[in-house]
């Protein structure tokens, strides 16, 4: 099931999973066989074309990407690549929306949940189950899914997003695998020594203060915009606060972490969480503590401005990316600047009964990479090529000289970490909780993951237009269609739902017995169609009677 903020977990446990019978949508399990036969590596050298498109455009990501494409076109002469730039923000889902339907989209799109889960389901992007258990030209024997950090665990999230628990998407630049949070604060120490402080917080207590200092010293404390921003925000509060909240109003037979999604959302129908959720009011009360440090006219700033503004010197904070830190660190001026990390975004008991003090792991879970046009299978030259391509790209060799040219977190296993990405790691030890952020912990407060109006009704209740009450009972009332439509679509679809989920997951255990599979092959298809069969138990108990009222 898709959360509009998500994904609800689809029960396919990720692992081997009988990786061989699961296909491209539309196509045979003969024909996917076929397919991937005719994209072995041959000698053909026919000239071959095709385009890349990315929303990245930082200054050292177009380097990195540029040289690893000039690199594989020297070892492919017949090979070519373009690289298309589409800023976010600007159409970039509709675009691709567009060329799909036109059948002129891109041989390769960098895509973020949900859109990968949407494209996918709508039938645009190729499995890449059937080459991910194989070695590549490029990893000595190993089989590709192996050599990603967290190696087929990492891509549990993307294949919980489709009913065929289909990979389909390939992570190349620093996703961000492992227990790392890929978010920091920005610190302009200029700013901080004018404004009396002397040291950057290494708690969220005394960050909370220094901000207070450096209003009351005529700065701007946090430089915030009106889209991304808030996503973080809430991201933030979520990944730390009620780990397996939803899970107490259920029986601990349905205590399983990939059905946490699945019992949020349920809690939500049946009014469990509702808009006096003691939860969501806290994360709530939360975020809006932070507005008065925001720069005056933030609703009105984009995340380009944004970004722009604090280079500038407009504030002291301003939470981003690692992705910019090699941009930042060639382009900023007249001040020296830091990168708060672990633990100053501890939300502490003291600011809300609900904080775990700790940060959920992210457990190694993907969440973004590049995807494969399906209009690909009718052409098994470029096919081939563009596999191969990802196949280069996500070598050690290549990722280490890309890691090293953009700041990127490196995706591969033993590619060492840029000295650059080190503050936005965390550390692997007793405070980080051992659950992945995907499934046992909201990632927003509950009732806004599935809020189409999120970046609209975030900015009127954080700026004073409509009361916390509004902003609760707008987010109840936008929940409600939405999740009895997905909830119809999990258990009645003929081609989505649990049940047809359950005839795969039981033809797959069924062929991997018969094909004498590996025990771990069979094991986990035996856990795949168990969590399907405990999941639809779940619906069948506590959704289908809310929804027949």
């Amino acid at each position: 099931m898709t959360k509009r903020w998500g994904t609800l977990s689809k029960g396919r446990t990720l692992a081997l999973i009988g990786l061989s019978v699961l296909m491209p949508v539309g196509a045979s399990m003969v024909g996917a066989s076929a397919a991937m036969a005719k994209t072995a590596p041959a000698g053909s050298q026919a000239k071959i074309h095709f385009r890349m498109m990315d929303w990245q455009g930082q200054d050292l990501y177009t380097t990195g990407y540029n040289n690893m494409i000039r690199a594989y076109e020297k070892l492919h002469p017949n090979i070519s690549i373009t690289q298309v730039f589409v800023p976010q923000g600007t159409g970039y889902e509709s675009l691709l929306q567009t060329g799909y339907l036109a059948g002129s989209a891109p041989s390769l799109v960098e895509l973020q949940q949900p859109n990968y889960e949407t494209f996918y389901n709508d039938g645009y992007l190729v499995n890449l189950n059937p080459y991910m258990v194989k070695p590549t030209p490029y990893s000595h024997g190993t089989p590709w899914v192996d050599t990603f950090i967290g190696g087929p665990t990492g891509f549990q999230s993307i294949q919980e997003g489709n009913s065929a628990g289909a990979i389909n998407v390939v992570p190349v630049d620093g996703d961000g695998n492992g227990p790392a949070s890929w978010l920091g604060f920005y610190v302009n120490l200029k700013i901080l020594h004018k404004s009396g402080i002397q040291h950057v917080p290494t708690t969220y207590t005394q960050f909370i203060a220094d901000c207070a200092k450096i209003k009351k010293a005529g700065y701007t404390p946090i430089v915030a915009d009106n889209d991304r921003w808030l996503a973080w925000v809430w991201y933030t509060l979520g990944a730390q606060m009620g780990n397996d909240y939803a899970a107490k109003f259920f029986p601990k037979k349905y205590a399983v972490p990939l059905l946490a999604p699945d019992e949020w959302a349920v809690a939500i129908l049946d009014g469990k969480i509702n808009a006096q959720d003691p939860l969501d009011l806290s994360m709530a009360k939360i975020a809006k503590s932070l507005v008065p440090y925001f720069q005056p006219g933030w609703v009105g700033t984009t995340i380009n401005e944004g970004k722009i503004l604090w280079m500038a010197g407009g504030g002291a904070f301003r939470m981003t990316g690692s992705w910019n830190y090699g941009w930042y660190q060639k382009n900023v001026k007249g001040f020296k600047f830091a990168v708060l990390g672990w633990p100053v975004y501890v939300v502490p008991k003291s600011a809300s009964p609900y904080a775990d003090q700790a940060w959920v792991k992210s457990g190694g879970q993907i969440t973004s990479g590049w995807s494969v046009n399906a209009k690909l299978l009718k052409d098994p030259a470029k096919l081939r090529a563009v596999i191969d391509f990802l196949q280069y790209a996500t070598s050690k060799s290549a990722q280490r000289a890309f890691s090293a040219v953009a700041d990127s977190m490196p995706e591969v296993s033993g590619v060492p970490l840029p000295p650059a990405d080190k503050p936005f790691v965390l550390p692997n030890s007793a405070d980080t909780l051992a659950a992945p952020a995907s499934t046992a912990s909201p990632n927003a407060p509950p009732l806004m993951q599935n809020t189409a109006t999120m970046a609209a009704l975030s900015q009127e209740y954080l700026n004073g237009q409509i009361s916390l009450h509004q902003f609760m009972t707008t987010m109840v009332a936008d929940d409600m269609p939405y999740l009895r439509t997905e909830f119809e679509n999990t258990i009645f679809s003929p081609k989505t739902g649990l049940p047809a989920q359950i005839k795969v997951d039981m033809a797959t255990l069924k062929q991997d017995e018969r094909e004498h599979a590996a025990k771990v092959v069979i094991a986990s298809a035996q856990q795949a169609l168990s969590l399907a069969q405990l999941r639809l138990q779940f619906y069948d108990r506590y959704a289908l009677p809310y929804m027949k009222k």
